[in-house]
């Protein structure tokens, strides 16, 4: 009975001495799992602890194929950051990162279902400049944009980042599904779109959009919800094809006229496609709600191919050569908005008028 109970003792301490090496084991095996793997990039660097990359030396290419975190900091020279993979979210903080890329785009994510938020960390300034062309392949797509996304892309964060397109065929900032800035400063410039998306929308922050041709374009809507808006440009400042919805927020537009005999608008805010030029008109609509818009323009301050309606927000309108608000269908204007209007043309002009009885302009 002593040696049953005995060996008994000596089992119970074997099961348990197994089951502390085995903890310590599987510690272990987190540990590492969780540790930083830091790959140089030039005299800069990218970092994570819970995603996974792959960098290649010979074509300066930086593959993240894991949903994570990811830090990029430093000069980085003509490397570019890829995402391959589907069904991916990642976080990229940009953290005084310099990049000049001579042929595509210093960030792209090829994949409609990997959505990519880029940060920008605090105190930080990041400056990200494209190739003088893009090296764009027949039959398949590929990135026309400085930082370019096939699926949603976000901007956040506390710092800066400083976005240069100096190609004739590309843009600064591009999605192929949706575009959002939440919070964070973004400045970019291009000859042709600063900002080009599906839908956009402008929920925070501070935006800096300078264009040659249209500065912030969406094939569909644009939303603005709030930040700071302040966009340079020739065309149009904010053209929305399917709209353009303002709730709130503050938007100082400026645009010019050019002889190039492609553009012809010169507006500020202009929805949908009008038929001029031979181009097939698209019904579009403007929807102001609030928010301070100051607009100076040579063409429409406020364009739709469809309806105007405003019901709130505080606008200073002024157009050298051209109308203050039009409308081509119904132009509605309600509640209490307070408008200034210095214009050429007509200060309100729409083929159907229904502005309440106690608006001034």
């Amino acid at each position: 009975m002593a040696k049953y109970v005995n060996w008994k003792r000596q089992t119970v301490c074997m099961a348990a001495f197994m089951a502390i090496a085995l903890t310590a084991f599987l510690g272990k095996e987190d540990s590492a799992s969780a540790a930083t793997v830091t790959k140089k990039l030039e005299s800069g660097k990218i970092t994570t602890k819970n995603g996974k990359l792959s960098v290649n030396k010979k074509s300066k290419v930086v593959t993240l194929t894991k949903s994570g975190t990811y830090t990029l900091s430093g000069k980085i020279g003509t490397y570019r950051v890829a995402v391959d993979t589907s069904n991916l979210k990642i976080t990229l903080v940009l953290n005084k990162v310099v990049c000049s890329n001579k042929t595509t785009s210093c960030i792209y994510n090829s994949k409609k279902s990997t959505s990519l938020t880029i940060q920008s960390a605090k105190g930080s300034t990041s400056q990200l400049t494209g190739p003088s062309k893009f090296v764009l392949a027949a039959g398949r797509s590929t990135p026309d944009a400085v930082i370019f996304s096939d699926g949603d892309l976000n901007f956040s964060g506390s710092g800066k980042i400083v976005v240069k397109d100096i190609s004739d065929n590309g843009d600064a900032i591009g999605s192929k599904q949706t575009l959002t800035l939440s919070s964070g400063t973004v400045d970019a410039a291009s000859k042709k779109n600063a900002f080009h998306a599906d839908d956009i929308f402008i929920n925070g922050g501070n935006l800096t959009a300078s264009s040659e041709d249209t500065a912030v374009k969406a094939s569909r809507v644009v939303t603005i919800n709030g930040g700071t808006s302040r966009i340079t440009a020739v065309d149009k400042g904010i053209q929305g094809k399917a709209g353009v919805v303002i709730k709130k927020g503050t938007i100082n537009i400026r645009t010019s006229k050019s002889n190039n005999p492609k553009f012809d608008d010169f507006r500020g805010i202009s929805a949908g496609i009008s038929d001029k030029n031979g181009k097939e008109a698209v019904a579009g609509s403007v929807l102001i709600t609030g928010g301070n818009i100051t607009i100076n323009s040579y063409g429409d301050c406020i364009h739709a191919a469809n309806n105007v309606t405003i019901s709130g927000g505080n606008f200073s309108l002024i157009s050298t050569a051209d109308d203050g608000i039009q409308a081509k269908a119904l132009l509605t204007i309600s509640g209490n908005p307070v408008l200034k209007i210095d214009v050429e043309g007509k200060k309100v002009k729409g083929g159907t008028k229904n502005i309440a009885a106690n608006i001034k302009y």
